[in-house]
């Protein structure tokens, strides 16, 4: 079984976090599983969920400053492009 602290964890050193990162549920966000991380250094909004709900991607027009952080394969084509469209270089799927 995989364990989803080491998922989080692997994901966010890739993404230069360090280790000591402190992760908070977003309540804002009512569709999806959104977590607001911070380390020293960086801080970010990540979703592991395998679907992004269209409503989360209204919910992220409130923190368009922030890096967002999810799965490829839980964007569909035109999600992804409004993601990318909303946020620019601050989405990071992977």
């Amino acid at each position: 079984m995989i364990d989803e602290k080491n998922i989080f964890d692997e994901v966010l050193l890739k993404n230069g976090f360090m280790l000591n990162y402190s992760k908070t549920q977003e309540a804002a966000f009512s569709k999806n599983n959104v977590f607001r991380v911070k380390d020293s250094f960086k801080e970010c909004l990540i979703c592991m969920d395998m679907a992004i709900d269209k409503q989360t991607l209204k919910d992220l027009e409130a923190h368009k400053e922030s890096i967002f952080i999810c799965l490829e394969r839980s964007l569909d084509t035109t999600m992804k492009w409004n993601l990318k469209h909303l946020l620019g270089d601050k989405l990071i799927a992977f």
